[in-house]
């Protein structure tokens, strides 16, 4: 496998655990959201680490990786999760016109994030309409399970 792939599968990790953590805490680790946040705007990043300000920003993601897949950690919401994007992300591969709408939507909202900061409400609200307007619509659903 890829490293670059690798490296993908542990943001992707680290986003669904974060996502799970919101849902069943109301609240987010911002250490591991920051560099995901950061990767949305990573346009002409050099490499697959630079995409998330280096490796050490998913190290705990890239060790729970290896143990989902050597089968030391079954969590199985978890790979269920995991699955589940995979094969939004199949879907997206399939539909450019998508894939170059969000593009330019998170282009449009770099400038918000350059002067609000990368947390500030109004520019998670774009990310959220970003994600609603072009990514809500794809089929299977990811459902999280939580206390709101």
């Amino acid at each position: 496998m890829k490293p670059g792939v690798i490296i993908g599968l542990a943001a992707l990790v680290q986003a669904l655990t974060e996502v799970r953590r919101l849902a069943s805490q109301g609240q987010w680790l911002e250490t591991s959201v920051l560099p995901l946040l950061d990767s949305l705007l990573a346009f002409d990043a050099e490499s697959a680490e630079a995409v998330y300000g280096g490796l050490p920003t998913l190290q705990p993601s890239l060790t729970r990786l290896v143990a989902l897949l050597s089968g030391r950690d079954n969590d199985v919401e978890l790979l269920r999760m995991l699955q589940m994007v995979l094969q939004l992300e199949r879907q997206l591969a399939r539909r450019p016109r998508v894939g170059q709408a969000i593009a330019a939507g998170l282009a449009d909202s770099e400038r918000a994030v350059n002067t609000l900061g990368r947390l500030h409400d109004t520019v998670i609200e774009r990310f959220a309409g970003i994600y609603g307007a072009h990514l809500s619509t794809l089929k299977p659903r990811v459902m999280v399970t939580g206390e709101p």
